[in-house]
């Protein structure tokens, strides 16, 4: 007989026909928790959590200006902000695999010199950069020049 097509008690499938693999799987899906709804491919929305985010991010910017002459100017701007821990809920249940510490570390300078050559002509003669981030999940490094 096919095994597709053979009836199960109860239409309940034995233990013994379930891998140890699947029973791993299925242990952690959690059971309804809510009536829900019954569609055309059976129960739906039987399952609502709330799964908190956990965020401590902290953040700094500081900028500073010099204007030497009514021709000449400089800028500084520095930034620093560190997420850890920064937790993000996936809305699934929190033993089911949700998104770890995805802390983070960014870093980033700009230096910039400013010429005026008269009243209607202003040039930025040059601005340097730095950014770095670094993730629990990735690095990267990112300059940003408007």
């Amino acid at each position: 007989s096919d095994v597709c097509s053979s009836d199960l008690p109860n239409n309940i499938i034995p233990t013994a026909r379930i891998s140890p693999q699947a029973q791993t799987l299925v242990s952690y899906v959690p059971l309804p928790n809510q009536a829900g709804t019954v569609g055309a491919s059976g129960p739906a929305n039987n399952y609502a959590v709330n799964v908190g985010n956990v965020l401590d991010v902290n953040r700094y910017t500081a900028k500073g200006d010099h204007i030497f002459n009514a021709k000449n100017s400089i800028s500084v701007t520095m930034g620093y902000s560190k997420g850890s821990p920064y937790f993000v809920a996936l809305g699934t249940p929190a033993n089911y695999g949700n998104f770890g510490d995805g802390g983070y570390t960014t870093k980033n300078a700009s230096l910039g010199y400013n010429r005026t050559f008269s009243p209607t002509i202003a040039c930025c003669i040059f601005r340097l950069c730095s950014c770095t981030r670094a993730s629990s999940l990735n690095a990267a490094s990112c300059c940003d020049i408007p």
